[in-house]
């Protein structure tokens, strides 16, 4: 049997001993800024005060749980034209690593937050592996008051500003999900020296554009986003996810996928993105074979990106490895994270 199908099909994710350290660092954590003041909830645990509470207060996952309460924000000035201005930016990060591998930057796919990482953080603490789960401007739960957008641009100034800032320009190893993939692809293809090592899982690369969604009026591309918030379309969008539903798909993850849609600039946020015209990168995407290393997971069951576009990646990256991952929808990091964890300690120690 696979053993990572075996450990996940029980309702507690993690071990009690990566739960009980993640949960220690998860109290401290929030005392890193003043401005990360923080209330008592579910168990003890303190969470952040800028996370919607109410609508926390409805989550049960462990693993969410202990990640809202690790979550903290650190003020970032990317290199924008105008008055640079501080852009508050929410960050989870492993606590106990050893200093023998690049450090690993997580970003999360569309509309959606740094909360995709519950399950496989305790696992890449677990490995005492550096990794940051990071909400870039516009999405999650970073304030993008001070942006002067969200497109692919301000995404990718604002990554690098996290690189050089939090990760004093130490190259990295940048993981990057679905529309996270094609954030990831950006910023290698622009900030070369930043990525020693590319990690897609069931990435956006070869869709290039938003189509007409780039040119609607403010009007029709309010109405059309807010429909993103809907219950029924979460859940649609949930089950379409994962391989097994039943144990994955459901209501409390809906409302984990959801939660950040409760943050005050969502709605603005998501049709300024929209207006953006989003990623066209399908044409470079063979530059990175002179740049990088990437690597390329993808779910064998994965109804969102089909399967065959691990190929496509393949056919234009010469030196890309492809791992298909079996059991596994579109989402890696949540239905097989211990697969993920193991074969990210290979790439970030040089094992792979």
């Amino acid at each position: 049997k696979n053993p990572s199908k075996n450990r996940w099909n029980r309702p507690v994710i993690g071990t009690s001993q990566s739960r009980a350290s993640f949960a220690a660092r998860c109290s401290s954590s929030t005392q890193i800024q003043d401005a990360n003041r923080s209330r008592e909830k579910k168990g003890g645990r303190q969470f952040p005060d800028f996370l919607p509470d109410s609508y926390l207060a409805e989550i049960e996952e462990t693993a969410c749980l202990d990640m809202a309460a690790s979550m903290r924000r650190v003020n970032l000035t990317p290199n924008w034209e105008g008055e640079a201005q501080p852009v508050p930016t929410s960050v989870v990060s492993t606590q106990h690593v050893a200093d023998d591998h690049a450090p690993v930057v997580m970003l999360h796919g569309f509309d959606s937050s740094c909360l995709e990482f519950r399950r496989i953080m305790p696992l890449l603490e677990e490995r005492r592996i550096e990794a940051h789960a990071v909400d870039l401007v516009g999405w999650g739960f970073t304030d993008a008051g001070a942006a002067p957008g969200v497109g692919p641009e301000q995404k990718r100034a604002h990554l690098e500003a996290f690189w050089r800032e939090e990760l004093n320009g130490r190259p990295i190893t940048l993981l990057g999900c679905s529309l996270g993939g094609a954030v990831a692809i950006d910023f290698a293809l622009s900030v070369p020296e930043a990525v020693k090592a590319l990690v897609l899982v069931d990435a956006q690369g070869f869709i290039d554009g938003l189509g007409a969604m780039a040119s609607m009026p403010q009007w029709a591309a309010k109405l059309g986003v807010s429909v993103l918030k809907a219950v029924p379309l979460r859940n649609a969008a949930n089950k379409m996810a994962y391989a097994n539903k039943d144990l994955f798909a459901t209501e409390d993850a809906m409302r984990v996928g959801r939660l950040h849609c409760h943050m005050p600039n969502w709605l603005d946020n998501n049709v300024s993105y929209m207006q953006s015209g989003g990623y066209s990168l399908s044409s470079s995407i063979p530059k990175l074979a002179e740049l990088t290393e990437t690597h390329v997971f993808w779910g064998a069951q994965d109804e969102i990106l089909e399967p065959e576009t691990a190929d496509k990646f393949r056919n234009a990256i010469s030196n890309a490895t492809v791992t298909m991952v079996d059991d596994c929808g579109h989402v890696a990091h949540l239905e097989q994270p211990i697969v993920l964890a193991d074969r990210l300690d290979a790439i970030v120690r040089n094992k792979a």
